[in-house]
């Protein structure tokens, strides 16, 4: 068990980040003004108090359980295995949410309607031209025509109020697998495979988690899941071939002594999140700030994308949005030449290379795309219905970053030298 220091800021910014003066906007006109005559931008604008802050009083300390089972074999040939169970259980981390968020459904509500947006300035039972996807998720309202999010978030006269808890989780179980062969008869190897799955509430620490039900919304793989690594070393020197020539010395010089090594690394790409920017009171009929996009991309088993329903927050599927793996082979080849029979005066031939199949390893991928929302588009008194749709970008799929600044995953590399020893 071992334990974690918080951060100094989660206490700085309480304590020095809050503001201790009220300003009060004011709106002149030289006639009167209701409520509905106030302009839209004005509605909208952001509450009075801003920059405020809060932790949660009881503050835990964030705790990380670490446990492991393994098992070791001779399985002769000298040759071992290793293979492991390994885990970890992180409890109280730190995680952020806006307080002042609308809950969901709200602006889906009847009592949420502005009535300047209804002929008469009457709210009807059913919103005109009312979207099916609305319909079949049983609300009777788009958003579209609700009060401005002031007007409807809990707090009235605040702007966001980001609130740290400490209930924060995430958890690593691994199956950790290893063979390893001594040097002997000319070859020594190893191979480690690790097979993997992290997931958390929040992969960055005090990072935005959903603030009415982070477990259900939020606790998905980690952004640091890489769900299969393995990598290989190995030396081996090739048998002569000069014996089954009569031991001819100067065939030696052509065909003995070689040497090859290498080491080969693989591991899978790590999963990502697509979040859409709709207007989120459209959406899920909540949130008024984007502190957490209501919905983000998810695809189906053949890849396609899925559309969301409404009414909700969609968490989308990072698990099957991942990016790029990477493979790297470094092999070497050498060639020893000697020159006395004890082999203690030796000129050695190099030949190194690096990325020798020139294999391009790609970091990242263009997920990009629009959740359309659904609606009605009314021209010369005919109304045209869009069904909610998702977008994908024109390149999407394409690699878009490299891990290596020297291009995708660096160019092959063969380095030649010599080596003299006596």
């Amino acid at each position: 068990m071992s334990h974690d220091r918080v951060q100094g800021n989660l206490v700085f910014n309480p304590v020095f980040n809050n503001p201790h003066i009220v300003t009060t906007p004011t709106i002149t006109s030289s006639t009167y003004l209701n409520m509905d005559s106030i302009s839209t931008g004005s509605q909208s604008a952001a509450g009075v108090l801003s920059s405020i802050s809060g932790v949660e009083r009881r503050g835990q300390v964030p705790t990380v359980y670490s446990f492991s089972l393994g098992g070791q074999r001779d399985l002769g040939w000298g040759v071992t295995a290793d293979v492991a169970y390994v885990g970890t259980l992180s409890r109280h981390l730190i995680t952020a949410r806006d307080i002042n968020t609308i809950p969901y459904g709200t602006a889906f509500t009847k009592a949420a309607q502005n009535p300047a947006n209804f002929p008469g300035g009457v709210v009807p039972d059913v919103e005109p031209n009312l979207p099916p996807e609305y319909a079949a998720a049983g609300y009777s309202f788009s958003g579209q025509y609700a009060y401005a999010a002031n007007y409807l978030a809990p707090y009235w006269g605040y702007d966001q109020l980001p609130y740290t808890k400490f209930d924060g989780t995430a958890n690593y179980n691994g199956l950790q697998a290893s063979l390893q062969r001594r040097f002997n008869k000319g070859l020594t190897f190893g191979a480690v495979y690790t097979w993997s799955k992290s997931m958390t509430t929040q992969s960055n620490d005090n990072g935005y988690v959903d603030p009415f039900d982070p477990k259900r919304y939020n606790y998905q793989v980690a952004s640091w899941d890489r769900r299969h690594v393995a990598a290989v070393n190995y030396v081996y020197d090739i048998p002569s071939l000069s014996r089954h020539f009569g031991g001819s010395r100067w065939l030696a010089y052509l065909t003995d002594n070689y040497q090859i090594s290498g080491v080969s690394n693989f591991m899978t790409g790590t999963p990502n999140w697509v979040g859409f920017w709709v207007p989120a009171n459209q959406f899920d009929g909540g949130r008024q700030w984007s502190k957490v996009p209501p919905a983000y991309l998810g695809l189906d088993n053949h890849g396609k994308p899925i559309i969301p329903a409404i009414g909700r927050p969609y968490a989308g599927t990072p698990d099957k949005i991942r990016s790029g793996g990477m493979q790297t082979w470094d092999v070497s080849l050498f060639k020893n030449i000697p020159f006395t029979k004890e082999q203690n005066r030796t000129i050695q031939l190099r030949c190194e290379t690096y990325n020798l199949f020139n294999h391009s390893n790609f970091a990242s991928k263009d997920f990009g795309g629009n959740l359309n929302l659904p609606g009605y588009n009314v021209a010369n008194g005919v109304g045209t219905y869009t069904p909610e749709s998702i977008s994908l970008d024109s390149g999407y799929g394409q690699p878009t970053s490299v891990y290596s600044q020297l291009g995708s995953g660096g160019p092959r590399v063969i380095q030649l030298g010599t080596r003299v020893s006596f």
